[in-house]
């Protein structure tokens, strides 16, 4: 993952199920970055490359832990998986 271009980057509503997302995600062998909320100021987001997204989303439903996709390829907004 070089660079925010071909990212996304999913927000959560708390920063445990963010860290929890983070170690599914690695299992799953997706990798995926934590970083601070770049639009609320508080909490932690998950920067994933944008080929992962789709699967990503899909192993964080099956887990119950709700994404809100907030950025992809370094700009768009966009809305939240399905949860």
């Amino acid at each position: 993952m070089a660079g925010l271009s071909g990212e996304a980057i999913l927000c959560f509503s708390g920063v445990s199920q963010a860290i929890s997302a983070d170690g599914f995600l690695a299992e799953a062998g997706i990798p995926a970055r934590v970083m601070p909320n770049p639009v609320a100021g508080c909490g932690f987001c998950l920067r994933v490359a944008r080929e992962d997204l789709e699967r990503a989303l899909a192993l964080l439903d099956e887990r119950g832990l709700p994404a809100k996709l907030s950025r992809q390829d370094g700009g768009e907004t966009g809305g939240t998986n399905a949860s």
